[in-house]
Parts: structure tokens; C-alpha cells; sequence
């Protein structure tokens, strides 16, 4: 890999590692808001959350796991949309409950059970950047567009399929 590859490799993985740790430290700060019973903050965060990273989602799901498919089969990429549908459907029923202005201890529990998943997705994807190292210079620097470009859409993760 040429100096120009290395730089662009180590730009996508800063891009990639900061957008896990606001994603990360946005679903702890939601956990412990909905444990405290401080629905207010919950439904705050949770409005973040989901401006803050569906970009980052959105990239993941549309061009990085496609590459991980590769080589580590559909199976494995099955289990992390699925972690994703997890966080995404915490997201959507803490932005319902905000319209409804209640919650049930059955959906808080089910809710919380979403994040734990999310969270520990965001806690441990990061090491699938290794992968990156597999791929030529063009492929990372198209890479790296395409987050800027699925940042500049600035799709929400509650709006994602």
C-alpha cells in the first residue's frame, strides 16, 4: 500500500472510530437514562442518537458490510443487521413514547433489551476495521466518499429501512 493508501485507510478508520464512540457513548448515556426513569433525558437522547448516527449506519449497512459479506459470509452479516434493527427499533418506540408521554415497564424492558444488544454491537465493531486491510487504495478511498456522502444525506437511523 502506497503513502496516499495508508492515509486514506487511516482517514476511513478515524471516520469509522469516531462515529463508534458517539454512537457508543450516546446508547450508554440512553441506558442509564432509562434505568434512572428519567423519560425526559431517555426520549432526549434518543433524538440524538438518531441524527447522530444513522449516517454512519447507513454507510455500514450499504457499503462496509456488503465488503464483509465476502469474507465472512452472509450469516455473519445477518447477525449484524440484526444488531442494528435492534438499536433502530429502541430509537423509534423512545421517539413514539415522546409523542404518547409514557412508558410501560414491559416496552422500557423491551427497549432496554434493544439497546443492550446495540451497545454491544457499537462496543465490538470497531474490530471488524481490520478487514479494511483487504481492500486496494481505490476501494478505501471510494469508501471513504461514500461515508462522506451517506453523512451528507444525513439520514436519520429511524429512517432507514
Amino acid at each position: 500500500m502506497t503513502i496516499t493508501g495508508e492515509r486514506t485507510t487511516q482517514r476511513l478508520v478515524d471516520a469509522f472510530e469516531e462515529d463508534h464512540r458517539r454512537l457508543t457513548q450516546g446508547l450508554e448515556e440512553l441506558v442509564q437514562a432509562l434505568r434512572a426513569d428519567d423519560l425526559e433525558r431517555a426520549t432526549e437522547l434518543a433524538e440524538r442518537v438518531d441524527r447522530a448516527v444513522g449516517a454512519h449506519i447507513d454507510f455500514e449497512e450499504g457499503v462496509f458490510y456488503p465488503q464483509l459479506e465476502k469474507t465472512l459470509g452472509s450469516k455473519f452479516v445477518s447477525r449484524l443487521f440484526h444488531e442494528h434493527d435492534a438499536g433502530k427499533s429502541a430509537i423509534r418506540s423512545l421517539l413514539a413514547v415522546r409523542e404518547r408521554g409514557d412508558l410501560d415497564a414491559e416496552t422500557r424492558g423491551e427497549i432496554l433489551a434493544d439497546l443492550d444488544i446495540a451497545l454491544e454491537h457499537a462496543l465490538s465493531c470497531g474490530t471488524l476495521l481490520s478487514h479494511l486491510d483487504r481492500l486496494d487504495e481505490e476501494q478505501l478511498a471510494t469508501m471513504l466518499r461514500q461515508l462522506h456522502e451517506a453523512r451528507e444525506r444525513g439520514r436519520r437511523w429511524s429512517q432507514l429501512p
